[in-house]
């Protein structure tokens, strides 16, 4: 102890007095997530989006977050010892669906914007749905310059921004959505819509969707698949249960 150090022999004892602690490396967090998160940026972030607010007096009921929640298979707890975990899951495990998500400073929410891993819509798949919930297809169940243009009509269509009640779009910054927001700022312009661009590597802090909504629904969506797995004779859920429970 003269180093004042905790050392083998204490930490072999601590183990053995709580033999449920498991040693784990800690989630991986990108180097450009590291260096994107500082305060200069966030600041002038904050600075960019005030001046903003100043210059065209959004009420907080028209400033809305949009963003992609894609759902995808999770981890499962398991005890200790086994090396090889096994669970039921969806006929479509490996396949990717995304929710555009869209809420506003109010808490108010518009029906989300649905992209399914598939070639061609299928109106079975819009059973059980939200109402005025819209639907886009691509195979992997990503964004595309195309549904991107889309879901911002979707967007438009339930906000009806005018000249005196705009409307203010907080999307996220990381480059594969920016690359493509050049598409509807023109369209946004004429239709009364400002979009400011959350800072790269940094939804994750200041994202309000991604930071609460997005998590609890993603818990949420994962528990009914698994409720509906069981629940199913053949163990199995398909796309018309899965987007019920998104």
């Amino acid at each position: 102890m003269k180093k004042k150090m905790a050392g083998t022999d204490w930490l072999n004892n601590f183990l053995d007095t709580n033999p449920n602690l498991l040693f784990h490396k800690p989630d991986a967090t990108s180097a450009a997530r590291v260096r994107g998160f500082k305060k200069p940026t966030v600041n002038y972030f904050f600075d960019l989006f005030q001046r903003i607010l100043e210059t065209k007096n959004f009420s907080p009921s028209r400033i809305y977050n949009a963003d992609e929640v894609p759902n995808k298979k999770s981890k499962i707890a398991a005890m200790k010892g086994n090396k090889q975990v096994g669970a039921i899951s969806s006929a479509e495990r490996e396949e990717t669906t995304t929710a555009v998500m869209f809420m506003s400073a109010t808490g108010h929410f518009i029906p989300p914007f649905l992209i399914l891993p598939r070639a061609r819509m299928n109106d079975s798949l819009k059973n059980g749905t939200p109402s005025g919930a819209e639907f886009a297809c691509n195979p992997s169940g990503y964004m595309t310059v195309d549904i991107l243009c889309a879901w911002f009509d979707h967007f438009l269509l339930n906000v009806h921004p005018k000249t005196d009640n705009p409307v203010l779009l907080v999307v996220d910054g990381h480059s594969s959505h920016t690359k493509n927001l050049s598409n509807i700022t023109e369209k946004a312009r004429v239709n009364h819509a400002t979009i400011i661009v959350l800072p790269p590597h940094c939804s994750n802090m200041l994202q309000p969707l991604n930071s609460n909504h997005s998590l609890r629904s993603r818990s949420i969506y994962e528990h009914c698949i698994h409720e509906g797995c069981h629940n199913t004779d053949s163990g199995k859920w398909f796309q018309e249960d899965w987007i019920v429970a998104l």
